[in-house]
């Protein structure tokens, strides 16, 4: 009954949501009128908080918020809210601008959001609590017919025994590595499945789950045509792609949809804030570092012939090639091949390098041979954060796997940097390390590595 009308109640929590955030700024307004400044008469703040207030809604609707559903969480009630809440200020800011609203009191307009946020979030963490307490009693449960193998099907089925609160009963499993056996119906019986058209006529099934294709993908296509033709919703696990898989989404490409996986974070607002965070910074740091790298540069004249850059061919996002732009540390740069290499697999590093000048030693020690490289972050060919960038003759030499971490933009500090770079000296335990990074991405992430980075270079721990 609740899922038939969900798109109704959804609408209902969003009314609710709305009115939650105009009684939190009413009730924070009785509170703050003991100051000593005084707020103004609260009429005077509607037209702000209703902007605010659509445009929070706005963004929750457009992103298909909702608390209810077998798909969300406790933890996506709360992620979606709080992306609502962003996106919905950003519009509020743009909006206040351009209709150029009266300047007005900014404790009473930034609490109102935090305090609203903490009670529309209460509520609906209440409302996504008794949604599931009813879902696990049986009362509106959904059926659902599983397609699956010997792999898939034990660990969906225990899954569904596991977590009543999804409010899915099983109507029938097909096992696929054994297609012959027939349709399993929930009272032990057993249906042909060929006659997979029958066997939905004769069974109540809301939703068709399946999570094998590859053993008989014409039995699979012309089963899930006869849930489409009879308005049964789909859901499919592909297997037609490796079991980890970290992010998907679907999108159109023009008016064609389209099912994309990817191993690593390449859309949403936090790679966009990723992108904009390393534009914003290397150009700050650019310009407030100008004159010290221009110190810099004339002591590396000063001391030995040659530019005072370095330029060299890296690889970049997917194989994409750049120049990447360091301060010179080497008399000469161009004899690695005929040196000591102290690290295992395609890649040369060596301690106490004789190549390395007096000055140079002392820039790597804190990292200021790196400074040139925020113009590539600033150009977007790299990042703050990420794995380091190799050389063409060392991608020649990669396996397929350590290929992936030329998946994600690379960057000036990583996770190797900061996780004892020193004292590695297996190349497969350095991509590993650059795999956890990208499958473990987030902003907190690189808000800790730089962090560590900033540690590394006072304490002069670079090499």
């Amino acid at each position: 009954m609740l899922r038939g009308y969900k798109k109704l109640l959804d609408l209902i929590h969003l009314a609710a949501t709305g009115a939650l955030i105009i009684a939190t700024y009413a009730v924070l307004h009785g509170l703050m009128q003991g100051r000593a400044e005084p707020l103004r008469a609260l009429q005077d703040y509607m037209p702000t908080i209703g902007l605010l207030c659509c445009s929070v809604l706005l963004t929750l609707s457009h992103r298909g918020f909702s608390s209810l559903g077998p798909f969300a969480t406790a933890a996506s009630v709360l992620g979606e809210l709080a992306m609502g809440y962003a996106l919905g200020l950003l519009i509020y800011v743009f909006a206040a601008y351009a209709l150029k609203l009266p300047h007005l009191s900014r404790a009473f307009i930034f609490g109102g959001i935090a305090w609203s946020y903490a009670v529309v979030a209460a509520w609906h963490l209440a409302t996504y609590a008794l949604y599931r307490r009813m879902m696990a009693s049986g009362w509106t449960s959904r059926r659902v017919l599983l397609v699956g193998n010997d792999a898939t099907l034990p660990r969906i089925m225990e899954t569904l025994r596991r977590h009543r609160s999804l409010g899915l009963a099983i109507a029938g499993t097909v096992n696929m590595d054994r297609l012959q056996e027939g349709i399993l119906l929930e009272d032990g019986g057993r249906a042909e499945t060929s006659d997979i058209g029958g066997v939905l006529d004769s069974l109540v099934v809301d939703y068709a789950f399946f999570a094998a294709y590859k053993q008989a993908p014409g039995w699979a296509e012309a089963a899930m045509a006869a849930c489409q033709e009879r308005g049964i919703e789909i859901w499919l696990k592909p297997d037609f792609i490796q079991e980890d898989v970290l992010f998907s989404r679907f999108d159109h490409l023009q008016d064609i949809p389209m099912l994309i996986f990817s191993l690593s974070p390449r859309q949403g607002p936090a790679i966009l804030a990723k992108q904009l965070f390393d534009v914003c910074a290397s150009l700050l740091l650019l310009v407030l570092l100008a004159l010290p790298m221009l110190v810099v540069a004339l002591l590396i004249r000063l001391e030995s012939r040659g530019p005072a850059f370095f330029l060299q061919t890296r690889v970049g996002l997917n194989g994409r090639r750049f120049s990447m732009v360091k301060f010179r540390t080497m008399a000469d740069g161009e004899q690695a091949q005929s040196l000591r290499n102290d690290l295992s697999g395609p890649v040369f590093k060596m301690a106490g390098d004789p190549r390395v000048t007096r000055l140079g030693r002392i820039l790597r020690r804190y990292s200021v041979d790196e400074l040139p490289q925020l113009w590539n972050v600033l150009t977007g060919d790299m990042s703050l954060v990420g794995p380091r960038p190799p050389l063409p003759t060392e991608v020649r030499h990669y396996e397929a796997w350590q290929r992936r971490r030329l998946s994600m933009r690379p960057g000036m500090t990583g996770l190797w940097q900061v996780s004892g770079r020193n004292a590695i000296t297996d190349f497969d335990e350095w991509v590993n390390l650059d795999l956890k990074y990208i499958d473990g991405w987030s902003l907190w992430l690189d808000a800790k590595i730089l962090a560590k980075t900033v540690r590394a270079v006072v304490r002069g721990t670079g090499v």
